[in-house]
């Protein structure tokens, strides 16, 4: 009788347990876990998000759900949550079957389409280019007049401008000079690889359709 009950708790473990992480060696699942690409994962590192109203030490708790097997790199201010790193698959069971635990998020890179900007390519807009936006914002009613106004003191002139986005071209010659680099965390020299930061630093001050034509600019 003894060994009938051993087994069939042996049984409801391991059927429990196969919910959370399938066979050995599977990726790990569940419904709490937000699904992302393999390649895209970094290894071990999590966001971890708590329900609303049910844990009032964040730290405390993630301190006990870790057990110093996992690093606590930052305690969120504005959601009830912490982003963990070097992860162990048992810790992260531990985690997603927690209570209060609202949802857990691998940490994962982010790539953007890099069919865009390069080098010297694309460095000056056609004179033709579809300009409603620019007639559409300085006027506050219909119908548009087919004519973007701004006053010669309201040209942005001496106003530094930050761009943080994928890259600026530097060299377009609708900056006139104006643009620098100011942060680059990847290769330090600001190259747009992309097109989208070049192109929102435009819409700011391109010198022939930007808003404001004489503003500096800055990448970051």
């Amino acid at each position: 009788m003894v060994f009938t009950r051993t087994l069939k708790l042996f049984l409801f473990v391991s059927l429990t347990g196969s919910f959370v992480s399938g066979r050995l060696g599977d990726e790990i699942t569940h419904r709490k876990l937000g699904q992302v690409p393999e390649n895209a994962r970094i290894p071990g590192e999590y966001i971890v998000t708590f329900k609303e109203g049910r844990v009032l030490d964040v730290r405390g708790k993630a301190k006990g759900l870790v057990r110093n097997r996992a690093d606590i790199d930052d305690v969120f201010s504005v959601i009830p949550g912490v982003a963990l790193s070097r992860v162990p698959d048992r810790i992260l069971k531990r985690i997603l079957e927690d209570p209060d635990v609202e949802f857990v998020e691998p940490n994962h890179v982010i790539q953007l389409d890099t069919t865009g900007l390069t080098g010297s390519q694309n460095t000056q807009l056609s004179a033709s280019a579809d300009l409603w936006g620019l007639d559409r914002i300085d006027q506050p009613f219909l119908p548009l007049d087919d004519t973007y106004n701004w006053a010669d003191t309201n040209t942005g002139a001496g106003v530094d401008v930050y761009i943080v986005d994928t890259g600026i071209l530097l060299t377009h010659v609708d900056f006139g000079g104006r643009a620098s680099c100011g942060y680059d965390q990847w290769d330090e020299n600001c190259n747009d690889l992309n097109g989208h930061g070049t192109h929102c630093a435009g819409t700011v001050s391109f010198t022939n359709t930007g808003v404001q034509s004489e503003t500096l600019h800055d990448n970051v």
